[in-house]
């Protein structure tokens, strides 16, 4: 097997390995957003009642309303951001197994993920390829 196709295997299950790991991270930011979301909808409710015990209406009610809204929007942008590029990962993944199955080639590989520095994702692995 030449190099090109071992820093391909390597670099596919990295992707893959840095990816699976943004789960937790999406689930929080939802979960965050979609608290976030609720408080300033309960606030604008809460305003719009005491504003029509008073017999008034107030445009502000309508804006916290629609910043509510975007919170609510913008909550589910990282899952759907997670849940694209773990189906791609997969896929190069599945398709780069299959082939080495298909030759009876197995391998053994240990990524070891470090900090994130300047937006760079400091990662460390070993394959090991068995015929």
């Amino acid at each position: 097997m030449n190099k090109k196709f071992e820093d391909r295997l390597e670099r596919i299950n990295v992707q893959y390995e840095l990816v699976r790991r943004q789960k937790t991270l999406a689930l929080v930011y939802l979960f965050a957003f979609l608290g976030i979301s609720a408080i300033v909808f309960f606030i604008a409710y809460m305003i719009g009642k005491t504003t029509e015990l008073a017999g008034a209406f107030s445009f502000v009610i309508i804006i916290i309303y629609g910043i509510g809204g975007l919170l609510f929007l913008m909550a589910f942008q990282p899952l759907g951001k997670y849940i694209r590029e773990i189906e791609v990962a997969k896929s190069n993944k599945v398709t780069i197994d299959t082939v080495l199955e298909k030759y009876k080639i197995s391998y053994d590989i240990d990524i070891t993920v470090g900090k994130k520095i300047h937006g760079e994702q400091q990662y460390h692995s070993q394959i090991n390829i068995m015929r």
